[in-house]
């Protein structure tokens, strides 16, 4: 039995025709006894949408960079919430203050942190509540907070100013053009480790680990597991990837006739 564990923005959905002939690929996989699983920095409601809109077949979901992880009948498996005593400070931060969109990922739910003039309730299907910043502290768990920045160079030094103003509490990385922060040492890679863990604990040892991913938040898991990216990667991910492929179909085809 091997695992896949696929990051899912920019990776495993791009556009609405390959993300079907991904999930066509995903159930050949699966047949032939393996597992699949997605690894993203969405929360566990916004991954659901998603999985639910293409109808993904899941043995597995690890939700907001490593932070919380869920079996196929999405039970909470496990989950690294955020320290509550920084969060009042980080959110006081001016580069996470003049963000135009902030998400607060938590186990009651996805939140939207109010900004005076700006509106943002709705994404694709999911209602999004919108909170203001001092109530963010009370959400607990938190998982993870999500800035957008605008663009990457403005990413990565967000990330770096949180890193800096928080180390050993909480944990930055830029994704695309937005910074995800989580408790410190949680990533992708940790949260598949943990997941294996589980899987290991239950008598189930993989034969082989696959991952693939597009993002700075996929460089970790993509180093750590000697994995892959795909052909819009972005520079830390290919410097990260053993190899690039055009999809995840490509992926599980090679995979599927012992190519890697």
């Amino acid at each position: 039995m091997m695992i896949l564990a696929s990051d899912y923005d920019g990776t495993f959905h791009t556009e609405k025709g390959q993300t079907a002939r991904n999930v066509e690929a995903v159930k050949k996989w699966r047949a032939a006894g393996n597992r699949f699983g997605l690894v993203t920095g969405r929360s566990f409601e916004m991954a659901e949408a998603a999985v639910q809109e293409y109808e993904i077949p899941l043995d597995f979901m690890i939700c907001t960079n490593g932070a919380s992880i869920f079996s196929g009948d999405r039970t909470l498996l496990a989950g690294f919430p955020m320290e509550r005593g920084g969060l009042e400070h980080l959110m006081k931060l001016p580069s996470i203050q003049n963000s135009d969109r902030c998400f607060v990922l938590t186990g009651q739910g996805t939140f939207f942190r109010r900004r005076p003039g700006k509106l943002l309730d709705r994404i694709g299907m999911l209602r999004v509540q919108s909170v203001d910043a001092e109530e963010i502290p009370d959400l607990q768990p938190v998982w993870q907070i999500s800035a957008a920045c605008g663009d990457l160079s403005r990413a990565t030094a967000c990330a770096r100013e949180i890193n800096d103003a928080f180390p050993g509490m909480y944990s930055a990385y830029d994704n695309i053009d937005s910074v995800d922060i989580v408790a410190f040492g949680m990533n992708k890679s940790h949260g598949i480790s943990r997941y294996l863990d589980i899987c290991r604990a239950g008598g189930e040892d993989p034969e082989r680990v696959l991952v693939i991913g597009d993002g700075g938040n996929d460089a970790a898991m993509i180093r750590d597991f000697g994995g892959f990216t795909v052909t819009n990667g972005c520079p830390s991910a290919k410097a990260a990837a053993a190899a690039v492929f055009e999809s995840v179909v490509e992926l599980i085809g090679i995979a599927l006739k012992g190519g890697l």
